[in-house]
């Protein structure tokens, strides 16, 4: 089992921290209802600092260059089906939601199928030129990201190509591969994400978060 004095904080600008009104939750096995981990309940403020650091972040995530977007999420896969990095991660899943060992193993060794997926996408993202209806004149068009992402609609892959778009907040019942889903999309189409995780897995979800801070 976790151990109980685990602690869970935000992650806000690349940095850990505690939530402004010292609030917390506890959360247990749910199969057990052990103690397993305590985590910070970020206040409204929390939430604003959040989108303020992504926005900050925003014009320079923006203009790195494609195929380094790409190769982030490729070092991130790669990483992921490192044999420390499955193990510490099915055994926090296995504690954290009380899946099986079967099914833990089966959402974190899809983390690197998504990640690598997700950058294969990149040539969808080139843009176009064609002849303008003004006799002589050239068309030119950019795909540009949107800013801080921040949704719930899914749409199909296509779309969230065109979009760059895709779920922000995702739920517990495979905490690291809806996690990747959600935020590796919007990154690689040049936006940043404020990513919120389910109150069910906040570690689990966390340790996809903290992959893709290290790559």
């Amino acid at each position: 089992m976790a151990d109980p004095a685990v602690f869970v904080p935000l992650f806000i600008h690349g940095e850990h921290w505690h939530a402004s009104t010292s609030a917390i939750f506890n959360v247990y096995n749910p199969h057990s209802k052990s103690h397993v981990s305590t985590t910070a309940a970020a206040s409204s403020q929390d939430c604003r600092l959040a989108i303020e650091a992504a926005q900050r972040a925003f014009p320079s995530w923006e203009a790195t260059p494609l195929w380094m977007r790409r190769d982030i999420l490729l070092r991130a896969a790669a990483m992921a089906e490192s044999k420390e990095w499955q193990d510490k991660t099915i055994a926090v899943i296995m504690d954290e939601v009380a899946a099986t060992r079967g099914w833990a193993a089966f959402d974190t060794l899809a983390a690197s199928s998504v990640l690598r997926n997700y950058a294969g996408m990149v040539n969808g993202l080139k843009g176009e030129t064609f002849p303008s209806v003004v006799p002589g004149g050239q068309v030119v068009v950019e795909r540009r990201a949107h800013g801080v992402m921040y949704v719930t609609l899914l749409t199909i892959t296509r779309l969230s190509l065109i979009a760059g778009c895709s779920y922000c907040v995702a739920p517990w019942n495979a905490p690291i591969q809806l996690t990747l889903r959600a935020c590796a999309l919007a990154l690689l189409c040049g936006n940043t994400v404020v990513f919120r995780p389910s109150e069910y897995s906040p570690r689990a979800q966390s340790m996809a978060i903290s992959l893709m801070h290290e790559v």
